[in-house]
């Protein structure tokens, strides 16, 4: 991790990342959160490992400039839906402790965290194609 992130070729002169960059943590966390199924985990991970080598740009949501208070938002939002997920994780498996069921992880919190996580993935690619998109206007 620290090689790639000191590596300033895998950055572009706007500090997003060439090729998905590691933030492996954000998508496991994600993939327990919904739990896709087996099939589709693996696919996720088969593309991401992919998507490091290829020049697409991914953003770092306090370095790239261009729309910087969107980017902080959903960051922060998918910090809060993960905090909200681990929350009731741990609330559920106090309930199966004490012999109550309970649905372990909200509907609304795995939509959340999945638009949130798919936002941060998919809006560096769009800004690449989009050059303008959030550029201050001179």
């Amino acid at each position: 991790s620290a090689i790639y992130y000191a590596d300033t070729g895998m950055k572009t002169k706007e500090n997003f990342f060439k090729g998905f960059p590691v933030v492996w943590n954000m998508v496991v966390f994600t993939l327990f959160v919904i739990d896709p199924g087996q099939w589709v985990s693996f696919a996720v991970v088969v593309v991401a490992g992919i998507l490091t080598f290829v020049p697409i740009n991914f953003i770092h949501p306090v370095r790239v400039v261009r729309l910087r208070p969107i980017n902080l938002g959903m960051t922060l939002l998918w910090c809060a839906f993960g905090a909200l997920a681990l929350a009731q994780a741990a609330l559920a498996a106090f309930y199966d402790q004490i012999g109550v069921l309970g649905e372990q992880v909200s509907v609304f919190t795995k939509i959340g965290i999945t638009v949130t996580g798919l936002y941060l993935a998919c809006i560096g690619g769009i800004m690449q194609l989009f050059p303008n998109l959030g550029a201050k206007k001179t």
